[in-house]
């Protein structure tokens, strides 16, 4: 017995349609792969972004620490150098007393020099120290 015709033109529609979605099917998958080695490589610049960002915190904790011991280090020297100038004040008040008794000169030109030797001393700290915040 023969098969109608509408039924030999419905088993090619459906092998038509069987085609189309096996293509489909391909398709999809094929862009799905894509998409998994985009997401691959997304994921893979973002652990490294985050590892980045992780070093530089760490550098810039390490900066801050730095500064920190920078600056109290140059308040110590300041306080250091204030209490230095201050003795050498009250020596040369000790001095210029004893010059003005005449027993004194020698020790007035020593204290004189002690002053200029801690100004110098104090200036060149201060330079140092606040070399040390210059940007290279």
């Amino acid at each position: 017995m023969r098969r109608p015709a509408y039924i030999f033109v419905l088993s090619e529609s459906l092998k038509t349609i069987r085609a189309d979605l096996t293509n489909v099917m391909r398709n999809i998958s094929q862009i799905a792969g894509q998409v998994d080695t985009s997401a691959d490589q997304v994921s893979t610049g973002e652990q490294t972004l985050s590892q980045g960002t992780l070093e530089q915190s760490v550098s810039i904790e390490g900066l801050v620490s730095n500064v920190t011991t920078i600056t109290t280090q140059i308040q110590d020297s300041a306080v250091r150098c204030g209490n230095a100038s201050e003795l050498v004040d009250k020596a040369t008040g000790f001095a210029d007393e004893a010059d003005a008794k005449n027993t004194g000169s020698l020790i007035g030109r020593s204290i004189e020099d002690v002053k200029v030797g801690t100004e110098s001393t104090q200036a060149k700290t201060q330079n140092i120290l606040l070399g040390q915040f210059r940007i290279r």
